[in-house]
This record gives structure tokens, C-alpha cells and sequence, in this order.
């Protein structure tokens, strides 16, 4: 993989106009600076290679920024029919533009709301007012409505992200983004200045030039006998046109009328205690914009104004601009509007049109990413993709999982993926090494269990993303609780399937094993001698370079962890090959990678100061989420908001554990306690089972049973048979779904339902209850339930198998062959196809059995009365080879028995 920088997230460079999604438009050329200087970088630097539509006469300037293809275009002068056509042509040259950003400056309303506004202070808009717009009646001028009920509103994507600007969390993070930006600006600018002998413009003018007058006291002449500003006593008196032009200091305005301010004493302080870079951080108000024509310079009319309209801000382009695209303005206040002129104006549009700018990319860092490269679905694509249906019926044959549909359940199971959680990994020395070095082809991120590891791998993979290109790009996620993806050979088979999905070509590899036995060389005991072979083949394919693979959970994959591990040392050794894995703390991990050459780590413990932080930043979200939902009152948010950050411990998993069961818990009484919530892991998860076993709904220690002895998670209508058999037929998915929405409620959150499938909530847990617990939920021994599950299993397999059970039309039929529209709805194989898969596995983990068990006589009389309806449904369910292995199994267990008798 070559080396990328990770200060920045490069776009691919655009083909064409149709790939640049952020527009930014600017009013003066100050403003137009600021913002050139924090673009990423230039596409146009050796000319405009993507031009423009016919009739438009704009000039823009194309790079990008955050990772997004942007374009930036000065307005020839400002106002608002300047501004609409200016955008009108943007959208002709650029159809594909989501978001426009007007950046600038603007007046502030210094107290709007009871807002206390400074200059510098920057101002996102929610909607705009245009209150110059409306009719002259005999007894005065009326505005119409605003533009946001008169027009269109922005986008849904635009209304949310100016949302989650009105939230504390929300503003708290664009605040240190702006803060960050704005130092980047001054910095290049003083590096200019040094090597040009340019003035740095810049910097903060400082608090004791942010004058404030009362808004009764009028900018005049004030010493001036002969001057028409003499006879000014009120409002609506007139004063000279010179003085509209002079400053304070030399028209006599007498600093005795300012008003006093909190925030501005406040930024004296810091100055006075030597802390600049703090005093001169912005603070970011979302509200209503005015956007008119017109430049104030009266204060009482930009507060009459105001007052009638909510307004905190007003500006010149904003209406022009707000309904030819989504819009979000975001303006640096660099006067009052109060018609007082300072000596130092200029200083101060600078730095307010570098806060704008800081503002605006700060935005952009957080505006969603679309998915560059539209996830495949690797499953049902083939046809697409694969014209010889060899190939077609090979790679379906390959496929085990789809990686990008597993990430997306993680993420969404997980609340989410929040970016301020794993951000820090992004600038760790150890990342960056394994990112930049080519000589470093192995990273480990390393931790004990619920720290994170697996929403790290899933920002880093988001991330990387948009630094490659799609063909570059491999995951795998393990998961012990899934059969079929806690062995190696099953992350080989989804690895080449990735491969082949994004290269075609690749499928070769395949094709020369594939041919000599089939489907077999995937599953039986010599598959992961095919399946590596076929790996390292395709590695040493002279089109393939750069290839980044990223494993996560290496601790969980529970079958030829030494052979897989071996393969990342091998492999590591290509040129261009790059893994990224991660795993607990365990030795058998900790042996093999240790030793490995041309390695980086990042131990998460050792790492404890940023996954604190990270963790700060999650407890917030979740608090603040929490919150919402519960109406919590402020002293109860700080205290659950304490709580969590004082017992934490570096756990993810533990926060969101705690926050389950808060969402659960009373309104009333909500303050977390340590009985009831205690810290550790452990000691939380022996809570949740004292619930569990102490409720009088019996049902949830059996379903907590079934779901840790089952070979993979269940589907809630193969859950609904192994717990409540026999089961209501005539129940749809819409009343079993409710039904075990309440059922799971009893689990004591151990479990979760994603899309009809319940789950554990993490490893960890599932592994709690095996090894430390196991004696409390299976009193008499596991092999009861397997029992349990045996004869449930029979019992409903007895009552559903049949001939012919899909009713397909001809005999012969080729299970290659069947189609989803084959497949009757509802599917009768639906609630017993774990049953029929895995009902030997149960058999065998139930011996020993005692004298009055009826199992085997069970099993003979299944196999006497459906043992060809049983075979049937297994090539249904493509699941013959497993049955296969089952009769292998039953077949030792008959000798075994023979043999002791």
C-alpha cells in the first residue's frame, strides 16, 4: 500500500462536473482567501481541466476538502441577485452539488435572544428571513413570510446537520474544530509574512478593540459645532455623510456609552494571563439570518428588525442563494451594525472571515460521507458481473458472508459509528507507521474485551475508504458465536470472495480447484489447505498491488488460529501486502504476532489517556441520547454523566451496558447506583444474570440457555420453536417479532434482535456466562439443554419435513438451480432449519445421557419416518455437506457404543 498522508482525507480526482458534491460561494475576496487556505488541495492548479456549462459566466476554482470534491466561486459583488445568479449558473455547471456553504461575514445582533455575540463569534444559519421583501401599504411596509415556509427547506441531510449543530456535544466538538482550522490559517499566514514580508491579517485584534455602544448612541461628529451631526439629538435626526466614513476614535465617540459584557471580560483575562489562543476561540451560534439589500448602521433598526424576527445576524446573499440549492450560511461577525467604525474594521473582517472558514471545514469534516463505492451485494451480484455460469455457480458456492453487510449490522448494533470515538487512532505514531511505512506490513491493535477494538476497525476501514481505491480494500469480521464465522477458512472464503467480487478476473484461482471436486473443496477437513493455495496464488497475480486486509477479532476465530495466523506472517512478506488486525490479549494471539518482523502495535492499555477520552466523548452521546429519550432534568443528566465517567474504566461496552439498562430503568429514580449498576464488566454482567434468575418469567434463563449452547444466532422463529414448542403456526413475522421484542426483555440485556436474528450483545458475555457462570444457568449441566433442544428439534422436524416440501415443479430439480421466487412465503423450512442443521451436534453434546433417556429411540424412529424428507431439506437449506459430517458423527458415536457393549 503506498504511503498517504492521514492529516487529510483525499478524494479520488473527479472524472467530470458530476463529481463534485460541496459548493462554497463567497462575497469578497477576503473571505474568498480564508477559505482557499484551508482547501485540502487544488485540482486546476495547472488549469481548469473540468470547465463549465454553456452561459454560465462564473469562474471556479475546484480541489478538495475532508475527504469531498469541492468548488469555490467569488461573487463579482455582493447581494442577493448577485448571489441567485451566480448559484442558478453553479447548478447548471455542477448538477450533482448536495450542499452549498455561503461563507463570509456579517453584522451581529449583539444580544439577539439573550445571546451575547463578539466579534469574531460565527453564525450557521437554520433559515433566513428576507425582510426587505413584502408590500409598501398606506400605513407601512409589511415583509412577507420566511423563507423558510414561503420557499423550499434545505434537504433532510442539511436539516439534520444544522441539528446536531444546536446540541451542546455538537457545538462543544465544531468549537475545537474551529479552534484547530483557525490556528492552521494563522500559522500559514505568519509563514507567509516570514517568507514574503507579507502582514499577518490574520490574527485576533483583541478584546479591547471589540467596542460595543448602547444602541441609542449614534455614530457622529461630536466635536464638531459647524457639522450637521451638532443638531443630531434622536433617532431619525440626521448626521453628515463624512462621518459615515470616519472612525470613532476621530469623529469623538465617547467610550463612556459602552455597554459591559460577561464573555468579553472574560476574554481580558486570558489575555491578561498570557492565553490568546484561548481568548480568541469563536463561539458558534445556529438561528435565523436577515438577508436584505441593505448595509445597517443603526443600531435601534437592527434591533427593532431583529426583535420582530427572532434574527441574531444579518447579511446580503443569503436569500439569493437559499432555494437554488441546499444552503447552509455560515458567517464571521465582524461588526455590529451599528454604524460604528472602528480604526481597526479590517483586522476584524479578516479574522471573522477566518472563523467562517474554520467554521465551514469543520462542517465539512463532519458532513456525512456517502458511500464512495456503493457496497456490493456480493451474493446475488454474480449474474452481473460473471458472464459463464461456471463461474457464477462457483463463486456462490464460495460465498460464506458478506464482509460490508456485516460491518454495517456492527455499526448499526453499536448505535452507530461515532467519529470523535476512534479519531485518535487516526494520528497514533504506531497507525501512521503501518499507514506511511511501506516497510511496515503488519499493524496489532490490542485489548481486553468491550475497549473498542472492533468500532476502531470499522472507523479505520470508513476511513481508509476514501485513501484508496475499492480494489485495495479486504476485511473480515470474526464472530465465536457464529459457526460459520469463527473459523479461518471461513475469513479466507470471505477474503477471496471480496477479491473476486471487485476483480473478476481473479476467479481463475478458484475455477482450478473448484473444477476437480467441487463445492467439497470449501468445506471439507483439507479446505483450508485449498483455500490458502488458492490465496497465495492470487497474490502473486502480477495485476495485484497495494492489497489491505483487516481482520478483526483474531481471538474469536476458534478453529486453525496457528494456520491463519501463519498465512498473515507469510503473506506479509509480499510487496504491497498490508494486515491490519486486531484481537484481546490472549497468548496464543500474543506468541505468534510478537515475533513478527516489520510490525506495529497499539496496546489500548497502554493507549489508556486517548480511549479515556474517546470513552468522555461516547459517555456525552449516550448521556445526551439518554437524556432525550428519558426528559432527564439537568442535575440527573450531570449525575448519570458522572457516574459513567468515574467507573468507565476505558470500557465502551460497560457504558453502553449501563445505559441499556438506565433506558429501562423508572423516570423517577434514574441516578445510576453501584449496586445496581456496578463497575466491571464482570461484575455488571453477574447483575444482569441475578436478574435473569431471579425473575418469575421462567422463560428467560431457558432462552439465555438455548442461545448459549446454539452453534449460531437464531432466527426468532427457530428461537420461537426451540423454546416454546410446539409453536403457533398461524403466528406472522410482525406478531413474532413483537412477541420477542417482550421475550428478549427478560434476558436481562444480554441478548439483542437485529432484522429477525438474536444475538449476544458482545463475545465477552457469551464467554461470562460459559466460564464463570455456567454452573448458576445450567445448574444440572449443559447437557440437558442439548437434550432440550435434541428432542424439540425431532419433535418439529417430525412435524413439518415432508416430500416435496417446496412443491417445486419437476423432479431432478437442481438446487443451483432455485430462485427466491422457488421458495414459498412463508418458507416452511423457515422455523426448523436450525433444527435440521444442527440437531446431531446436540445429540452428541448431550451424551452423557441417563437410563431413562428416550433420545436414541427418538432418532430411530426420526430416521425410520423422514429420513429422505430430512436429506431433502438439507440440500434446501444447502447444507448437505453438514449433514453429511452429522451421519459421520452419529456413525462413531454407533461404534464407540458398540465397542464399550
Amino acid at each position: 500500500m503506498a504511503a498517504v498522508s492521514t492529516a487529510t482525507r483525499k478524494a479520488l480526482r473527479p472524472t467530470s462536473r458530476d463529481d463534485f458534491e460541496i459548493a462554497i460561494v463567497c462575497a469578497k475576496a477576503l473571505e474568498y482567501n480564508a477559505v482557499c487556505l484551508l482547501v485540502d488541495g487544488f485540482w486546476d492548479e495547472d488549469g481548469d481541466s473540468f470547465g463549465r456549462a454553456e452561459g454560465d459566466p462564473n469562474t471556479y476554482m475546484t480541489g478538495y476538502m475532508g475527504g469531498f470534491n469541492i468548488v469555490v466561486v467569488l461573487l463579482c459583488t455582493s447581494g442577493k441577485v448577485a448571489a441567485a445568479s451566480t448559484a442558478a449558473s453553479l447548478r447548471s455547471s455542477y448538477p450533482c452539488i448536495k450542499l452549498l456553504l455561503l461563507i463570509g461575514t456579517c453584522d451581529g445582533v449583539p444580544n439577539a435572544m439573550g445571546k451575547e455575540l463578539l466579534l469574531g463569534d460565527v453564525v450557521i444559519s437554520d433559515t433566513v428571513v428576507q425582510y426587505d421583501l413584502g408590500r409598501r401599504y398606506p400605513n407601512g411596509f409589511r415583509e412577507r413570510d420566511t423563507l423558510e415556509d414561503r420557499l423550499g427547506r434545505p434537504d433532510k441531510n442539511v436539516r439534520n446537520l444544522v441539528a446536531m449543530y444546536k446540541t451542546e456535544m455538537g457545538l462543544q466538538r465544531l468549537e475545537k474544530k474551529v479552534s484547530s482550522y483557525l490556528k492552521k490559517i494563522q500559522d500559514m499566514e505568519i509563514k507567509e509574512q516570514r517568507q514574503k514580508r507579507r502582514r499577518a491579517t490574520y490574527q485576533y485584534p483583541g478584546s479591547t478593540n471589540d467596542i460595543l455602544f448602547k444602541s441609542t448612541y449614534c455614530h457622529k461628529h461630536y466635536r464638531s459645532p459647524q457639522c450637521i451631526c451638532d443638531d443630531h439629538n434622536e433617532a431619525g435626526d440626521p448626521v453628515c455623510g463624512r462621518s459615515r466614513r470616519t472612525c470613532c476614535e476621530q469623529t469623538g465617540c465617547d467610550k463612556d456609552h459602552l455597554l459591559p459584557r460577561l464573555r468579553l471580560e472574560y476574554k481580558k483575562k486570558l489575555e491578561d494571563d498570557g492565553d490568546e489562543k484561548a481568548a480568541q476561540q469563536p463561539s458558534i451560534f445556529v438561528g435565523r439570518f436577515g438577508s436584505g439589500d441593505t448595509d445597517f448602521n443603526s443600531a435601534i433598526d437592527r434591533d427593532d428588525i431583529a426583535q420582530k424576527h427572532n434574527i441574531i445576524a444579518f447579511e446580503t446573499e443569503g436569500a439569493g442563494v437559499w432555494d437554488e440549492l441546499s444552503c447552509i450560511i455560515i458567517k464571521g461577525v465582524s461588526t455590529y451594525g451599528d454604524g460604528h467604525i472602528m480604526s481597526d474594521l479590517e483586522a476584524w473582517e479578516n479574522f471573522a472571515a477566518a472563523t467562517a472558514a474554520s467554521a465551514a471545514r469543520g462542517l465539512i469534516d463532519y458532513y456525512p460521507q456517502r458511500d464512495r463505492y456503493p457496497s456490493v451485494d456480493f451474493k446475488n451480484q454474480t449474474e452481473r458481473a460473471f458472464k459463464n455460469q461456471a463461474d457464477i455457480t462457483c463463486l456462490r458456492d464460495l460465498y460464506i458472508t458478506s464482509p460490508p453487510n456485516d460491518r454495517i449490522r456492527i455499526e448499526e448494533s453499536k448505535g452507530g459509528l461515532l467519529m470523535d470515538a476512534f479519531v485518535w487512532v487516526l494520528q497514533n505514531g504506531a497507525y501512521k507507521q503501518w499507514l506511511e511505512d511501506p516497510q511496515t506490513s503488519l499493524l496489532w491493535i490490542r485489548g481486553d474485551p468491550g475497549k473498542g477494538k472492533t468500532m476502531l476497525l470499522c472507523g479505520i476501514i470508513d476511513q481508509l475508504q476514501e485513501l484508496t481505491p475499492p480494489t485495495n480494500l479486504y476485511y473480515f469480521f470474526y464472530q465465536a458465536t457464529d459457526s460459520r464465522l469463527n473459523n479461518a477458512s471461513s475469513a479466507l472464503r470471505g477474503l477471496i470472495h471480496m477479491l473476486i467480487s471487485k476483480q473478476p478476473h481473479l476467479i481463475s484461482y478458484v475455477r482450478h480447484e473448484y473444477d476437480k471436486s467441487g463445492k467439497s473443496i470449501f468445506e471439507d477437513p483439507n479446505s483450508w489447505i485449498i483455500l490458502s493455495r488458492i490465496f497465495f496464488k492470487i497474490l502473486r497475480d502480477p495485476s495485484i498491488s497495494d492489497l489491505t486486509f483487516i481482520i478483526d477479532a483474531l481471538d474469536e476465530c476458534l478453529s486453525d488460529l496457528a494456520e491463519f495466523l501463519e498465512l498473515i506472517q507469510q503473506s506479509s512478506s509480499y510487496c504491497g501486502v498490508k494486515w491490519l488486525v486486531s484481537s484481546r490479549n490472549e497468548t496464543n494471539v500474543q506468541d505468534v504476532l510478537i515475533d513478527t518482523e516489520k510490525k506495529s502495535v497499539i496496546s489500548l492499555e497502554l493507549n489508556s489517556e486517548s480511549v479515556s477520552a474517546a470513552i468522555r466523548t461516547y459517555i456525552y452521546y449516550k448521556v445526551e441520547v439518554l437524556s432525550k429519550g428519558k426528559r432527564y432534568k439537568q442535575e440527573v443528566r450531570d449525575s448519570i454523566q458522572e457516574y459513567l465517567v468515574n467507573n468507565a474504566d476505558g470500557t465502551f461496552l460497560w457504558v453502553a451496558l449501563v445505559c441499556e439498562m438506565l433506558k429501562k430503568a423508572p423516570s423517577f429514580d434514574p441516578r445510576p447506583k453501584s449496586a445496581a449498576y456496578p463497575p466491571g464488566l464482570d461484575n455488571i454482567y453477574k447483575r444482569m444474570l441475578e436478574k435473569v434468575l431471579d425473575s418469575e418469567f421462567h422463560w428467560g434463563s431457558r432462552i439465555l440457555a438455548i442461545n448459549t449452547v446454539a452453534r449460531r444466532p437464531l432466527s426468532i422463529q427457530e428461537l420461537e420453536t426451540l423454546t416454546f414448542s410446539p409453536s403457533d403456526s398461524n403466528d406472522t413475522i410482525e406478531s413474532l417479532e413483537k412477541r420477542w421484542e417482550e421475550a428478549l426483555g427478560y434476558c436481562g440485556n444480554f441478548l439483542t434482535k437485529r432484522q429477525g436474528i438474536v444475538y449476544f450483545i458482545h463475545q465477552s458475555a457469551k464467554d461470562f456466562i460459559i466460564k464463570k457462570a455456567s454452573n448458576r444457568l445450567f445448574s444440572n449441566g449443559t447437557e440437558n439443554i442439548n437434550r432440550d433442544i435434541l428432542k424439540v428439534s425431532i419433535s418439529a422436524m417430525m412435524n413439518t419435513l415432508r416430500r416435496n416440501i417446496y412443491g417445486l415443479a419437476k423432479p431432478g430439480f437442481l438446487i443451483d438451480d432455485l430462485t427466491i421466487q422457488d421458495v414459498p412465503s412463508p418458507d416452511p423450512l423457515a422455523p426448523v432449519g436450525y433444527c435440521c442443521v444442527y440437531w446431531i451436534d446436540h445429540f452428541v453434546e448431550s451424551i452423557p445421557y441417563s437410563e431413562d433417556d428416550n433420545s436414541q429411540e427418538l432418532i430411530y424412529y426420526f430416521f425410520k419416518e423422514k429420513y429422505m424428507y430430512w436429506l431433502e431439506s438439507l440440500s434446501l437449506l444447502r447444507s448437505m455437506y453438514h449433514g453429511t459430517m452429522g451421519i459421520q458423527k452419529l456413525e462413531k458415536l454407533l461404534v464407540s457404543s458398540y465397542t464399550e457393549s
